[in-house]
C-alpha cells in the first residue's frame, strides 16, 4: 500500500494522492518531479499592491521551479529586475489597465507564449490573477497549456463576464484562493464535480515586519504625532473611490461619535488614491480636522514606524457586493499590524475573519455600525491589558502561520500534488 500525501485546505483534506518518491511505485529508470512553472503576472513589481507583493514573495522562493515570468512593462521595471536576478522576467511593452491596455497585454502575452510551444507539454502556467487566468485559459484552448489560477476575492466579485469567468475557472487544474470567503465565491461559479483542486492559501507578511518589536524609532515617531496620553490609531489602505469598502469612511464616522463623548485621540491614515480628498473633506465635515491626519503613500520603512508607534490598528472594511463595490478578500495589512504586536479593529466582512481572529488577535465589528466600531475602539483603549494580549497573540500567530516562506511551501506542495512530470529514459511525460 503506497504512502499517502494529504493536501489540506484549512482543516479539510482536499485530495489524497500517492506519495511520489524517487523509488515509490515507479520503474528504476523513471522518476517523478514537479513540473517547471511559467508565471503570467498581470500584476507585478515595481507596481504596488497585495497581488504584486504576493507574487514576488512566493515565486522568488520558487525560483528553482520558475523558468519564466511574463510581466507588464512599467516605469522602474528595469531597475527592479536588475535587483531581483533570481527570477527570469520577460517584460512586455504594455500593462493591464482599462479594457484597451488589458487586451493589448493579453495579446502580447499569448503571442510570446506561442513562441514557447516546446515548453507546453512539460511546463505549467501559473496565472497570478483573473486577468492572467483568461490568458492561461485561451492558451489551454488553443495550444494545450495546463494552468493554475490565483483568485483574490475582488476579481471574482467584480467580474463583468461571469459566464466566461466560469469557463476560465473550470479549465484550471488548480485554483489558489486567499481565504475561505474567496474560495466560496469561486465554488459558486464552478460547475458541479469540478475535478481540479480549489485550495485556500492564506497570505504572508514580509520579513521586515517580523523583526523584534518595537522598532528603535517608534517612540520618537509617536511623539511627533500625538501627546503621550492620547491614543494613537492607525490605518492604511488604497484610498480609491472604487474601494470605499475598505472602511476609512466608517472609521471616521465612528470616531466622530466617539469624539462627541469627550474622548481624545489621533487617527493617522496612510495611503493614496482618488478618494483621499473626499475622505479629508468628510473628516473636516465631521469636526475631526485636528484628530485625523492623512499622510499619503509612505515608504516601507515609514510604514513599519507607523505600525510600531500606534496603539491599535483600525480599518473596518465592509462588503458592497450587491452594488459592485467589492470586499476585502483577505487583508495583508491586518497581519502586518499583528506582526508588530498591535490589536486590530476590523469589519466582520469578506475574507477578513481569516486574517483576524475575533477575541484572540483583534475585535471584529459590524462594519456598517459607527456605534459598534466606536465601542470596540473604546474597549481596547480603556483596557490596556486586553490590547496587549490581543497584540501578543496576533504576533505569535503570524510567526506561527503567516510567513512568506510558509506560504511558498504550501504553494509548492499544492503544485507538486496537482501536476507532475514522469521522466523515463530521458523523455518527459506530463501527468495529473
Amino acid at each position: 500500500m503506497p504512502a499517502r500525501n494529504r493536501v489540506r485546505d484549512g482543516d479539510s483534506v482536499i485530495r489524497e494522492t500517492p506519495f511520489e518518491g524517487p523509488t515509490a511505485g515507479v520503474a528504476r529508470d523513471a522518476f517523478h518531479r514537479p513540473p517547471p512553472i511559467c508565471l503570467i503576472a498581470a500584476d507585478f513589481p515595481p507596481g504596488v499592491g497585495g497581488i504584486q507583493t504576493l507574487t514576488a514573495e512566493v515565486y522568488s522562493r520558487l525560483a528553482d521551479l520558475t523558468e519564466l515570468v511574463i510581466a507588464p512593462g512599467l516605469p522602474g521595471a528595469r531597475d527592479w529586475d536588475a535587483a531581483h536576478t533570481g527570477l527570469p522576467v520577460q517584460r512586455l511593452r504594455s500593462a493591464p489597465g482599462g479594457w484597451g491596455n488589458t487586451l493589448r497585454f493579453a495579446g502580447e502575452a499569448a503571442a510570446f507564449l506561442r513562441t514557447q510551444a516546446p515548453r507546453r507539454t512539460t511546463t505549467v502556467l501559473h496565472c497570478n490573477n483573473l486577468t492572467a487566468a483568461y490568458i492561461g485559459w485561451w492558451l489551454h484552448l488553443t495550444a494545450g497549456w495546463r494552468y493554475a489560477a490565483w483568485l483574490h476575492g475582488e476579481d471574482i466579485l467584480r467580474t463583468r463576464a461571469p459566464g466566461l469567468t466560469r469557463r476560465v475557472l473550470a479549465g484550471a487544474e488548480l485554483i489558489l484562493t486567499n481565504s475561505a470567503f474567496t474560495r466560496l465565491a469561486v465554488m459558486r461559479l464552478l460547475p458541479p464535480r469540478h475535478p481540479g483542486r480549489v485550495a485556500v492559501v492564506s497570505l504572508g507578511v514580509a520579513d521586515v515586519f517580523l523583526a523584534p518589536v518595537p522598532g528603535a524609532g517608534a517612540a520618537a515617531v509617536r511623539a511627533t504625532l500625538c501627546p503621550p496620553e492620547v491614543p494613537l490609531l492607525f490605518g492604511v489602505a488604497r484610498l480609491s473611490r472604487r474601494d470605499r469598502y475598505k472602511g476609512v469612511d466608517m472609521a471616521l464616522r465612528a470616531l466622530a461619535e466617539w469624539r462627541s463623548r469627550g474622548r481624545h485621540f489621533r487617527y493617522v491614515v496612510a495611503g493614496a488614491g482618488d478618494d483621499r480628498e473626499a475622505l479629508q473633506g468628510l473628516a473636516q465635515g465631521l469636526g475631526l480636522r485636528d484628530e485625523v491626519t492623512f499622510v499619503g503613500a509612505v515608504s516601507p520603512a515609514r510604514l513599519l514606524e507607523l505600525y510600531d508607534a500606534c496603539d491599535l490598528f483600525l480599518l473596518p472594511g465592509r462588503e458592497e457586493i450587491a452594488s459592485g463595490g467589492g470586499a476585502e478578500g483577505f487583508g495583508i495589512v491586518f497581519l502586518e499590524a499583528a506582526a508588530r504586536g498591535k490589536p486590530v479593529v476590523a469589519g466582520r466582512a469578506g475574507g477578513v475573519p481569516d486574517a483576524v481572529q475575533d477575541g484572540q488577535t483583534g475585535i471584529l465589528v459590524d462594519p456598517h455600525s459607527p456605534a459598534a466600531i466606536a465601542a470596540a475602539v473604546q474597549r481596547l483603549c480603556d483596557d490596556p491589558a486586553l490590547a496587549q494580549r490581543l497584540g501578543r497573540e496576533g504576533r505569535a500567530r503570524v510567526l506561527r502561520e503567516f510567513t512568506w516562506g510558509q506560504v511558498a511551501r504550501r504553494v509548492r506542495a499544492l503544485h507538486t500534488a496537482s501536476f507532475t512530470i514522469r521522466e523515463t529514459g530521458g523523455s518527459a511525460v506530463a501527468e495529473t
